[in-house]
């Protein structure tokens, strides 16, 4: 009885250490493209992808679409979905892009298509219950589709120092609602 409750014990300290030192660090599931895409990105089904601005004015204003510009590409493989953010690091001569990939994370939503799509902020009707939009143009948001609505259920930022996704606070998306685009 006594190795038991030495045992608890032990075990309870193990788990609360764990539980904070999670949520300490971003819960965003980042690894190196390399391991952990299945096999090479132009292999992977593309379902489409955009420019991340620096800041909103290139959002609004256009901006540089040169080398060293940061994009989003997402890919499907076997029922999962790929976000990877990438830097343009030169062209063809062609005119084609040469990207890097920098940061991977898996958005099991997006499988669903009919159901979950990713949406931009700044671009698209994105409204909290105040009345304000939505105003970062590196934050992705995955939402779930309503009627002529949707509902943010996740998102992501793209750090552009670190080169890598994290997840913004909960209060970015918290009320959010996204207004979609009648065919």
């Amino acid at each position: 009885m006594k190795y038991l409750t030495k045992y608890i014990k032990f075990f309870g300290v193990k788990s609360l250490i764990l539980i904070l030192s999670l949520s300490y660090f971003n819960d965003v599931k980042a690894l190196p493209p390399e391991q952990i895409l299945p096999e090479r990105i132009e292999d992977l089904e593309y379902l489409g992808g955009a420019w991340i601005p620096l800041n909103n004015s290139e959002a609004m204003y256009g901006g540089n679409l040169d080398e060293g510009s940061y994009w989003y590409h997402l890919a499907q493989g076997k029922n999962t979905v790929f976000l990877i953010l990438q830097q343009l690091q030169a062209r063809t001569s062609d005119g084609k892009p040469i990207m890097k990939n920098l940061d991977v994370v898996v958005v099991p939503e997006l499988a669903k298509q009919s159901t979950y799509r990713i949406m931009r902020g700044v671009q698209e009707n994105c409204i909290y219950p105040n009345g304000q939009k939505l105003q970062d143009s590196r934050i992705l948001i995955i939402v779930k589709y309503h009627q002529d609505t949707a509902t943010p259920i996740r998102s992501f930022l793209a750090n552009l120092q670190t080169e890598k996704w994290e997840t913004p606070p909960a209060s970015t998306i918290k009320g959010l609602v996204c207004q979609l685009e009648i065919p």
